[in-house]
């Protein structure tokens, strides 16, 4: 008898986008430059840019002269990596001439910081150029040069030299530090697929990189709520977009719908629904017709684009979903794509339950909370658990939970105020 062997499962990735740079707001640089320098950087102009740079310069590397180039680029690395000690040298040796060029340059507009660094600045200059080290170099069309072969190709070089100018021009502290960097990471990288116009472009290019049969569950995002400008293309007409694909690729394609609470509370036909024998029925709506007529196959949150996990209006759709088997999946860290507006005073309040002190009952503080479940927009993940209590409670007007073992909030309990509308 002839083993039996387990049919191969097909792979699902499980957190797959597939939006286009239309999708996205302007301004995602607000925030990491102060204004209006931010509006410097709006995200179509890139987009266009990108769409220009693939139509057109990007296949120059197809064409033969372009691989001639680079046939003789990589003959020329191969033979410099057998002097690697020597490249070294000379780099470090250029590297200094850098640093004393751009030195005076600057100096010349912006007279550095007086400090003990600075006077041993002055020493190793003296030094380097009584021993032949630092060349007296004057010809400013070599002198460009030079900075410009160190900025571009030395990279430990640049940042040497960076380093150091931070020490003496407080300014230079304010250059791009590592947020900024990986903001313009992600500008680039939906650059990358800014020149597709539509997702199915996009999803093609992906089928292509994974197995036959492959699925993927397709996350949408609803940013019109962050104050980072308007969008090009809205969040319903990227979900019409989406159903069509649904609707030719059902059996590799499980797209969720976007749970914004702004949404469901600014538009009343988005999430409508009423209680029947405790559980939750929707009626006519957006929500009913993609979950229930078109086959979405969950929910997508992302807390940090200006809304916490727990949001009163979005208790009701937990309770659709648990229901109904439905999961609903949550982005838990800040990242680069976050709410670009000012704080919301409620913000600071707990929206579901409340706090008693002694007799005396008050909502509960975000900042309070950081001793045991740290509420904020970054740390999601410890903020479910309210969710859990929440779908829990039933017609209880409160839900006690005592701290007694934290010795600054006993004896203190906290208070469920319950689904007003569901009970």
């Amino acid at each position: 008898m002839e083993p039996t062997t387990k049919p191969t499962l097909p792979i699902i990735n499980c957190h797959t986008h597939i939006f286009t740079g239309d999708h996205v707001p302007p301004w995602l640089a607000k925030t990491y430059l102060f204004s209006p320098l931010y509006y410097l950087l709006h995200l179509s102009l890139i987009v266009k840019a990108f769409r220009w740079w693939n139509e057109g310069p990007a296949r120059t590397k197809y064409r033969n002269g372009y691989k001639k180039l680079m046939g003789v680029r990589n003959r020329l690395q191969v033979f410099t990596d057998r002097f690697r000690i020597l490249k070294f040298f000379i780099a470090w040796f250029l590297t200094i001439q850098v640093l004393f060029i751009l030195f005076d340059w600057v100096s010349a507009l912006f007279p550095p910081d007086e400090s003990k660094l600075l006077r041993w600045f002055g020493a190793a200059r003296e030094w380097l150029a009584a021993h032949y080290i630092l060349l007296p170099i004057t010809n400013t069309g070599l002198q460009i040069s030079l900075v410009l072969f160190v900025l571009l190709f030395v990279r430990w070089g640049r940042n040497f030299i960076f380093f150091l100018f931070k020490k003496f021009w407080s300014f230079f502290g304010a250059m791009p530090g590592p947020q900024t960097k990986e903001m313009l990471r992600r500008y680039l990288n939906i650059g990358r697929y800014a020149f597709h116009t539509q997702q199915i472009r996009i999803l093609g290019k992906l089928r292509r990189q994974y197995p036959e049969g492959s699925g993927f569950v397709i996350l949408p995002m609803d940013m019109e709520y962050m104050e980072m400008g308007k969008v090009k293309k809205g969040y319903r007409a990227q979900m019409e977009e989406l159903a069509g694909l649904k609707k030719n690729h059902e059996k590799i394609i499980f797209p969720f719908v976007f749970a914004d609470p702004r949404r469901l509370v600014t538009e009343p036909d988005y999430f409508r629904y009423e209680v029947k024998d405790s559980d939750v029925v929707l009626q006519d709506c957006f929500v009913k017709q993609y979950i229930e007529e078109k086959h979405f196959s969950g929910f997508k949150i992302y807390p940090a684009l200006g809304y916490y996990p727990f949001d009163v209006a979005l208790l009701p759709l937990y309770k659709y979903a648990a229901d109904n088997g439905l999961p609903v999946l949550t982005h838990c860290i800040k990242g680069t794509i976050f709410f670009r507006g000012k704080k919301k005073e409620d913000w600071n309040r707990h929206q579901v339950f409340e706090q008693t002190i002694g007799k005396e009952r008050v909502n509960f503080s975000c900042y309070s909370l950081t001793l045991v479940f740290l509420i904020d927009f970054v740390s999601n993940l410890n903020s479910l658990i309210f969710i859990g209590l929440a779908l829990k409670a039933t017609c209880s007007n409160q839900f006690p939970i005592n701290f007694r073992n934290n010795k600054k909030t006993a004896p203190t309990s906290i208070a469920f105020k319950g689904f007003k509308n569901l009970v």
